[in-house]
This record gives C-alpha cells, structure tokens and sequence, in this order.
C-alpha cells in the first residue's frame, strides 16, 4: 500500500504538493482528484495508504459526514488534514481516529515532508501554529 491521493479543488496546489511527494517518495504513486466524488479511474480504492485532504480556508467547520464518506471509501488509508483554517483541526480533535495530521498550506516544504515521514512512521503529526 504505496499510495497517496490528494483531494483538493485547487489544481495548482495539488499539483505543487504532487511533486514535492513524488520528488521525495520514489516507491509512491501520486494520485489526484478535484473532490472525494470524482476520483480516478485507476485508482484501487483498498490500497490507499495515505489521503491527502485539502479543505476550504474560507469555511468554519469540517463536515463530518466528509469524514466518514472518505473513511467508508479508503477505510485503511491514514487522513492528513491540509488547510489555512486552524479551527478545522481544533474541530477534528474529538475524531483523532479519523485524523492522524494536521497541516497548513502554507507550511514550508521541510515542514510537508516532516508531516508526511511521521504518517508514514504510524504518528500522529500536528502542524506548530495549531498548538498554539
């Protein structure tokens, strides 16, 4: 289980964050999708190790139902929450099961990789300003 899906609406943010994976994670394929409802095609939904899920920095609150829409598609996938709205993470805090990572977009490239090695390793990761 070698792969990873990113889903966010931005495509250039997904593009970026496509190739700061593949450039770091040589035995991972990188896979993509605007939203949870249109993935691709060639996608083997049971050999999801890790999702990448990019939210909307202008909402206030998480979907839960988003949450268990993603955990009945990819049930053994670790989900990595990646936005610019903290109270996201502070509101998933009750669903640790559902979220292992936490992590800004704007964080810095080290600060991606660092994220995605501790998933990777079976920790938990929480971007710095989130704890703060």
């Amino acid at each position: 289980m070698n792969s990873i899906l990113i889903i966010d609406n931005q495509p250039l943010l997904r593009l970026g964050l496509k190739r700061l994976i593949s450039a770091n994670y040589k035995g991972y394929h990188v896979y993509e999708a605007g939203n949870a409802l249109n993935l691709p095609s060639s996608i083997d939904l049971t050999e999801m190790s890790i999702i990448v899920w990019g939210l909307e920095p202008d909402s206030d609150v998480v979907d839960i139902d988003d949450i268990h829409t993603l955990r009945n598609k990819f049930p053994q996938a670790n989900l990595i929450v990646y936005s610019d709205n903290i109270s996201h993470w502070r509101s998933l805090t009750g669903f640790s099961k559902k979220a292992v990572a936490y992590i800004s977009k704007q964080a810095s490239e080290k600060e991606h990789i660092c994220c995605l090695q501790s998933v990777m390793d079976g920790k938990t990761y929480v971007y710095q300003a989130a704890n703060q």
